[in-house]
C-alpha cells in the first residue's frame, strides 16, 4: 500500500530547552538557607547595624568630698579620736561644713586644739536632744567651741542653759549675757553693772580714807590719793571687764591692795566680804 508522508501538526507549547532528565537537572543554591544558617543570633543584619559605633568620650574622674568618707574623726589636742558621721558633723557647723565640701575624700580627720573632755562634750549635743552642760566652767568651753565653729545647735542650748543660770545665780547669768550677746540678758548685765559700780562708790570711803589722824607723817595724804585712784581705777576695770568672775574676785584681781590696804580703817578681807554680800542682796533685786 502506498502510505503518504504527513507533516505533524505545530505544538500550541514551546517545548523546553532545559533537559528533563533527573541525572541531568543542575541544583541551584539556595540563598535564604545560607543567610539562615549565616545568621543564627537572630535578625539579618542592616546597613545601620553594620556601621561601627562612635568610640564613647572617657569618663571624667568624679571630685570627691569628704562627706563620702562616711566616718570623720575628730582629734583633740591629746591625740584622743573621736569618730562622728561627716553628714552629721558638717549640718550642726558650717565651719566643718565648709571644711568637708571643698575639702578632697582623702581628708578623713580633722586635729583640734581642744582637750579630749571638750571635744566629748562638745560631740555629746549631736546624740543628745536634751543635752545641756552642767557646770558653768564646762557652758564656758562649749560657748567658746560653739563660737568657733559656728554651730547653731550649741548656741541654742547654751542660751537656753544661761537662762537657767541667770534664774539661780546672779553672777553666771551676768556672764552668760556677757558672753552669748543675748538682748535681754544683755539688758541685764547693764543692770549689774549699774548696781556693781553703786556698790563701789558706797564702799569708797571705808578703803581708801587714809588714817590722818592716827599719823603725823606727811606721807599720809599721797598714801591717801594713791589709794583712792587705786580703788576708782580698779573698780571701774572691775565693773566694765569681760571676764567672768565673781565681783570680790574682780576686786583682787584689779585692785592694788597693796596700796589700798595701808589706808583702809577695817580689815580689807571683812571689807570685801561685806561688799560681795550686799552686792549679792542688790543683784538678786534685780529682774530678768
Amino acid at each position: 500500500p502506498h502510505y503518504a508522508y504527513r507533516r505533524p501538526a505545530p505544538s500550541s507549547t514551546r517545548p523546553s530547552r532545559l533537559p528533563t532528565s533527573p541525572s541531568s537537572v543542575r541544583t541551584v543554591p539556595r540563598l535564604t538557607r545560607t543567610r539562615e544558617m549565616a545568621n543564627d543570633s537572630g535578625k539579618r543584619q542592616t546597613r545601620s547595624d553594620r556601621q561601627a559605633d562612635p568610640p564613647s568620650p572617657p569618663a571624667k574622674r568624679q571630685r570627691t568630698s569628704a562627706f563620702d568618707v562616711g566616718t570623720f574623726s575628730l582629734i583633740a589636742s591629746d591625740g584622743t579620736a573621736f569618730p562622728v558621721n561627716a553628714v552629721v558633723l558638717a549640718g550642726n557647723c558650717k565651719v566643718f561644713f565648709d571644711m568637708l565640701e571643698t575639702g578632697e575624700g582623702e581628708e578623713k580627720s580633722c586635729t583640734l586644739t581642744e582637750p579630749k573632755e571638750h571635744v566629748e562634750e562638745f560631740l555629746k549635743a549631736f546624740t543628745d536632744e536634751n543635752w545641756l552642760p552642767q557646770s558653768w566652767k564646762m557652758w564656758l568651753e562649749m560657748a567658746l567651741m560653739a563660737d568657733k565653729y559656728d554651730s547653731p545647735r550649741h548656741k541654742v542650748a547654751l542660751r537656753l542653759r544661761g537662762w537657767q543660770f541667770a534664774e539661780i545665780d546672779a553672777y553666771t547669768g551676768y556672764a552668760a549675757g556677757c558672753f552669748m550677746r543675748d538682748a535681754q540678758l544683755e539688758l541685764y548685765r547693764l543692770r549689774h553693772l549699774q548696781g556693781l559700780q553703786h556698790l563701789l562708790n558706797k564702799f569708797k570711803p571705808n578703803v581708801c580714807q587714809h588714817q590722818a589722824s592716827l599719823s603725823d607723817s606727811y606721807d599720809s595724804d599721797d598714801e591717801g590719793w594713791e589709794a583712792s585712784t587705786a580703788w576708782r581705777l580698779g573698780a571701774f576695770q572691775a565693773s566694765t571687764s569681760g571676764v567672768y568672775l565673781k565681783p570680790a574676785e574682780h576686786l583682787r584681781q584689779y585692785i592694788d591692795f597693796s596700796i589700798v590696804k595701808r589706808c583702809c580703817r577695817k580689815e580689807l578681807s571683812s571689807v570685801i566680804r561685806k561688799f560681795e554680800s550686799e552686792y549679792a542682796r542688790e543683784i538678786a533685786k534685780i529682774s530678768l
